[in-house]
């Protein structure tokens, strides 16, 4: 619940006051990780209700195209698909941009192919795409994948960073359009089970926007994070979720088990 009015910082000195009669002793270090506890506490907000889509769609498509899989979307249609792969990320996004027109395009995905990054750069040049921005995996690329040297000789040096990354999200943007784009899929073809959701928000497109330009305004001069998580100092306080100061990422090893093995193998 919220603590509206707190006072945490007088919280914080009346406990360090009285630590010392408990036998308590504290660092500055300490005292300041108390005085974090206590500030998120005392600020934490309730969660915003946002108001429902006006329609859902939500379907299944065993051999349907994209094209198929999302008829009807419009600006107050909120679709959901499960599909056997028969189509790729890269088919959702011309399906959507045979919906939207030509419009600011962002694609977040783990790897591509040269082929995709080739069709991309004719939807480009045939007027769909006004602008590309790509973020992906700074991995080795394996065999048939596109690098980010070759998406920068086609789309510019300024339009790809890579990351340590697993999303998938597509950003779809124009004067009539918010339209976000997540999913399962990679932008190329794999069949498997694969799933998306699409709608346009521009509350949800407002928040991956913050991410994608906190990402490329604050990487280094390579255009890669290396293997390294950043740090993304500029996100818009609004848009990000503020860990209490005690909750700590368990960096302890997992034992998961023995595996026994026959003699002879």
């Amino acid at each position: 619940m919220p603590n509206t009015g707190a006072d945490h910082t007088g919280l914080t000195a009346a406990l360090l006051a009285l630590a010392p009669n408990y036998g308590f002793t504290f660092t500055d270090a300490q005292k300041k990780h108390l005085a974090d506890l206590f500030a998120g506490i005392a600020t934490i907000k309730p969660a915003a209700v946002l108001p429902r889509k006006g329609k859902s769609q939500a379907r299944f498509s065993r051999a349907g195209i994209a094209a198929q899989s999302i008829a009807g979307l419009d600006q107050d249609t909120y679709v959901s698909g499960l599909t056997y792969g028969q189509f790729s990320l890269l088919d959702l996004i011309q399906a959507a941009l045979d919906v939207t027109g030509p419009a600011d395009v962002t694609v977040a995905t783990w790897s591509s192919g040269n082929y995709d990054i080739e069709a991309l750069k004719n939807f480009r040049d045939a007027g769909l795409i006004r602008r590309i921005r790509f973020i992906m995996d700074s991995g080795r690329q394996m065999k048939g994948q596109a690098a980010a040297d070759d998406i920068a000789k086609i789309f510019g040096r300024d339009a790809i960073i890579t990351v340590r990354t697993h999303t998938k999200f597509v950003l779809i943007c124009n004067d009539d359009w918010d339209l976000v784009i997540t999913s399962s899929m990679n932008l190329n073809k794999n069949i498997r089970l694969e799933h998306f959701e699409m709608t346009s928000d521009p509350a949800k497109v407002a928040m991956f926007t913050d991410v994608v330009g906190a990402l490329f305004s604050e990487a280094p001069a390579s255009g890669s994070y290396g293997r390294i998580m950043p740090t993304l100092r500029t996100i818009d306080p609004d848009h990000e979720v503020i860990a209490m100061p005690a909750v700590h990422r368990n960096r302890n090893m997992i034992t998961m088990g023995k595996l026994n093995r026959p003699e002879g193998r």
